[in-house]
């Protein structure tokens, strides 16, 4: 191995640099036209559940594309598929800033969504065609900094292009990055699959592959409890703005700062878990941060019956749940993974897909049952975290299962 790490070719920074933009984009279109998204609803004279399914349908386009691009590039190549699918996403960006209803809005998301569905599953495999051992890992750590920067800063950017130039403003900051990506894709990243898999696409190959991994019980239990943990944030994602802006009359600026502020809650526990992690296991780890998911959502839903609804309640103790999140999300993805070393790139794919797809579909429902109140929020979050110990309690009982 070590010997493998020493006679690796050396890449280029515009080749890092260049792979390494691709990872916030698909992030960046879901976090920078949420603070828009109440000024949407009176743009497009529609509801907010209509303005949130631009979100939703978002969401269930990128988790379905995933399971496509990875055998595609597989079959194709990295550089070919990945831009193929930047030029979607390019397309469906500008489509957005021509929309002249909600419904066209929708199905041009739902383009984005599919395009910008290539970024992760292939930037990754690129990363695994062009670095292994310490060097992959380093490369790794810093996609997950640079798309974690992403989640902090993109509601905050969106706020500023909203009260600038309004809605229309973030579809275009979208094209011009996803314009850059193409660029510096095109001239920068050469083929990194030099072992093509003709047979990648082959349709019984795939399902079969694809079933081995979902059939796997506890896999499962830690993808749901992935999936409830990462609900979570999406349901502030999805109500926060209208809360903010709508209940509190908070300007879009300051919308933006406190979605700022539940990045910085997630990084902060993910920091925290990585500290965590040197002195209990990674189950353990994951209690840890379910624990503090519950008890975050119980005093939420007390400070509602208890009268303490302001801004100050809904941040603090959303910003304690999605701390807790940052124990859940990278430990049961990283768990999820240890079952099949030989189908790691399947097995992320569904890990993402499945996640995607699920929170999507929770989207939709938060976006139905419309929350405008601290019980409500409050009632959501216990729903996410009790989720999240039912699939923990079936993945202790599927361990003690398997010693008897």
């Amino acid at each position: 191995m070590i010997s493998s790490e020493m006679h690796q070719p050396k890449k280029s920074l515009l080749f890092i640099i260049a792979v390494l933009l691709i990872f916030p984009i698909p992030q960046i279109a879901i976090d920078l036209y949420l603070p828009s998204l109440p000024s949407m609803v009176s743009y497009f004279n529609t509801t907010s559940y209509y303005s949130l399914l631009t979100l939703t349908f978002y969401l269930l386009s990128l988790g379905i594309a995933q399971l496509i691009y990875g055998p595609c590039s597989d079959r194709w190549g990295r550089k070919p598929v990945l831009l193929a699918g930047i030029v979607i996403f390019f397309i469906g960006s500008i489509a957005c800033v021509m929309a002249s209803s909600i419904e066209q809005l929708i199905i041009f998301r739902v383009i984005q969504g599919f395009g910008m569905g290539c970024g992760l599953v292939v930037a990754s495999a690129i990363l695994g065609d062009s670095f292994t051992g310490k060097p992959l890992a380093k490369m790794t750590t810093w996609s997950s900094t640079i798309f974690s920067l992403s989640v902090l800063l993109a509601p905050l950017l969106g706020g500023y292009l909203q009260t600038v130039s309004g809605w229309r403003a973030n579809f275009i900051f979208m094209a011009s990055g996803g314009g850059i990506v193409f660029l510096t894709t095109l001239f920068f990243i050469p083929e990194t699959n030099k072992q093509k898999d003709a047979s990648a696409l082959n349709l019984y190959k795939v399902i079969r592959n694809y079933f081995s991994i979902v059939s796997n019980i506890r896999f499962m239990c830690y993808v749901i409890c992935l999936l409830f943990g990462y609900s979570l944030g999406i349901t502030f994602n999805v109500v926060g703005p209208f809360l903010l802006q709508n209940i509190f009359h908070l300007s879009v600026m300051y919308s933006g700062i406190m979605l700022f502020l539940t990045g910085m809650a997630y990084l902060a526990g993910t920091l925290s878990n990585n500290h965590i992690l040197n002195f209990f296991t990674v189950n353990t780890a994951i209690l840890i941060g379910i624990m503090i998911m519950l008890g975050s959502a119980i005093s939420l839903l007390f400070s509602g019956l208890a009268g303490w609804f302001t801004p100050l309640s809904i941040m603090l103790f959303t910003c304690l749940s999605i701390f807790g999140v940052g124990f859940i999300f990278p430990n049961c993805f990283a768990k999820g993974l240890e079952f099949f070393p030989e189908k790691l790139g399947s097995a992320s794919a569904i890990i993402s897909s499945a996640g995607l797809v699920g929170v999507s579909l929770v989207g939709g429902i938060v976006a139905r049952i419309s929350i405008h109140s601290a019980i409500a929020l409050g009632v959501a979050f216990f729903i996410e975290a009790v989720g999240c110990l039912i699939s923990y309690v079936f993945i202790k009982i599927s361990y003690a299962s398997s010693k008897a």
